[in-house]
């Protein structure tokens, strides 16, 4: 589904840092996973941290919100800040787990008979981190909160061109933030058997793509990111160009099917009215896990043949949950300003083949099995 849409400003924080420097470190093939309190982690890097903090300062009222609204506003801030956000911006935000810090804190209060803060309903409400970032941006357009697991982002993108190719709104800012690192969501990973449990000193804890693995890799990160959309800017250096969506059938855990059946339908309506060989290059979802894994990379043969380019950048900073799909859009732009593919280092040097990098596809499954394909052009 063709939709065009304009990249008209994009602002980030993450465990490479903050938009654009983040952009360089995508090609660096070091891991920016560590290893910390027995578990790795994909923490915000010191320099991230330190604007996070410096934002904090500038606005102590954000310092009772949720790490994931602080992260929103941090990053909205910055857009803001950037010049381009219009009065009557619209909002669509969204996190997979919401307000995780919050809520694992006041159920420690509750569980110990200690009085509840009068706040903990405000501030563990999904909706407040739509509203909170409205805020930051000075909007007076419709904002709006989701959460559609790890694919939240993505489908922030299809609601926002709804909206644009509607004509209901002239700006829309789409955000993802996910602050996962706390030991309630950490267990029910474990608990899932998916996180990984590579030793201290691995290089690549999370290897997302590599079938060979002997058990399941996903490793967590934590992380922000915001863009303004526009129609027709006529100024901007990336455009939205196409997004298809579907859903699986399947009723199982994850519900993944073994085909990757909607992954394969999304792709396919992403590339409707597009040539699949125009496609440069594909950045998976891949999780790290067995089952996830083998499913989109079943599915991207299934769609395009063996042929095509493909990375991810989970091995770098771990899985975002709902946030994900904006760092892989936000590798995508690096990907399309360098002219040059990414490749995931620990595959050899087959995924390294040189080529020219046009159109770049991008995927997001989630829990429920929801699936999203957005392709990312270049707009000059």
């Amino acid at each position: 589904m063709i939709v065009d849409l304009d990249i008209v400003d994009v602002a980030s924080i993450s465990p490479l840092g903050a938009y654009p420097k983040a952009m360089q470190e995508y090609q660096d093939p070091k891991s920016n996973i560590s290893f910390k309190n027995q578990i790795w982690r994909g923490d915000l890097s010191s320099s991230a941290q330190e604007e996070l903090e410096l934002f904090l300062q500038n606005n102590p009222g954000f310092r009772k919100a949720d790490r994931s609204v602080q992260l929103a506003c941090a990053v909205a801030s910055k857009l803001k800040a950037q010049g381009k956000v219009l009065p009557n911006c619209g909002v669509n935000a969204g996190s997979s787990r919401g307000a995780t810090n919050k809520l694992e804190e006041a159920y420690d209060d509750f569980y110990a008979n200690r009085a509840l803060s009068p706040q903990t309903s405000p501030l563990t409400t999904a909706g407040n981190v739509a509203s909170f970032i409205a805020k930051t941006l000075d909007s007076s357009g419709m904002d709006i909160s989701h959460s559609i697991t790890c694919s939240t982002f993505a489908h922030g993108l299809a609601n926002a061109a709804a909206w644009l190719k509607a004509g209901m709104a002239e700006q829309f800012a789409v955000f993802g933030t996910e602050a996962p690192l706390t030991p309630f969501t950490f267990a029910q990973m474990r608990s899932l058997g998916i996180y990984s449990q590579a030793d201290g000193d691995a290089a690549y804890p999370s290897r997302p793509m590599y079938l060979e693995k002997g058990s399941n890799e996903m490793v967590l990160g934590e992380g922000a990111i915001g863009i303004l959309l526009q129609k027709n800017n006529g100024q901007a250096k990336y455009r939205v160009k196409s997004i298809g969506y579907a859903k699986e059938s399947t009723q199982s855990a994850a519900s993944v099917s073994k085909e990757g059946a909607a992954c394969q339908a999304s792709m396919r309506m992403a590339l409707e009215s597009l040539e699949k060989e125009s496609i440069s290059a594909i950045i998976a979802h891949c999780p790290g896990t067995h089952k996830g894994d083998a499913a989109e990379l079943e599915a991207i043969k299934s769609v395009f043949g063996k042929e095509v380019l493909v990375t991810n950048n989970k091995w770098k900073i771990g899985h975002t949950f709902g946030a994900s799909a904006g760092f892989s859009l936000e590798m995508a732009m690096a990907m399309l300003e360098s002219n040059s593919f990414y490749p995931v280092p620990y595959l050899g040097t087959d995924s390294a083949r040189k080529t020219e990098m046009n159109r770049i596809l991008l995927n997001a499954i989630g829990f429920g099995g929801n699936a999203i394909s957005v392709v990312i052009e270049r707009a000059n």
